[in-house]
């Protein structure tokens, strides 16, 4: 599969931008009026990351290693 760079550019208010697959399901969008974001899969991130708010969480989590300074007690 060849790789291509898209710049997409969304401008909307109080609407939903949604990525569906071929089968016309939803499995990714943002709230344009409040920036809310679903992901529904599996995302993976990799390298630095930063959450600067709540952290919604529903099913399995898991953790591949924690930071020297990182206890259980910043889990919580």
């Amino acid at each position: 599969m060849a790789e291509s760079t898209i710049k997409l550019i969304v401008d909307a208010a109080n609407e939903v931008f949604s990525i569906r697959n071929g089968s016309a399901v939803q499995k990714f969008s943002v709230d344009t009026d409040n920036g809310n974001t679903a992901v529904i899969g599996t995302l993976t991130v990799s390298n630095a990351t930063q959450l600067n708010s709540t952290l919604g969480v529903q099913g399995t989590v898991s953790y591949t290693h924690l930071r020297a300074h990182e206890t259980v007690l910043d889990l919580v």
